[in-house]
């Protein structure tokens, strides 16, 4: 992730041809800056898909080790069943 222009944005951006979720991970764990603070964090993604493979990127971007992960949860995929 590229840091923001000025000191008071929070808009960050992952250039193209960057693998998006390991470099979304990498930024996190970076921002965090603690293994307690990513540990209370609370990243939401568009879907269930998604989740999965952030939580696989942490461990990729974590190199493997064991690493407190942030609370992961998907804005879609509300329901487990369709509505009947």
């Amino acid at each position: 992730m590229t840091s923001p222009t000025r000191r008071d944005q929070r808009l960050y951006s992952i250039p193209a041809g960057v693998p998006f979720a390991v470099s979304l991970a990498t930024g996190i764990i970076h921002m965090a800056g603690s293994p307690k603070a990513l540990a209370r964090a609370t990243v939401l993604v568009p879907s269930r898909r998604a989740a999965q493979a952030l939580r696989a990127a942490f461990l990729e971007a974590g190199g493997n080790n064991a690493v407190l992960l942030p609370r992961i949860a998907p804005i879609g995929d509300l329901e487990e069943d369709p509505p009947a």
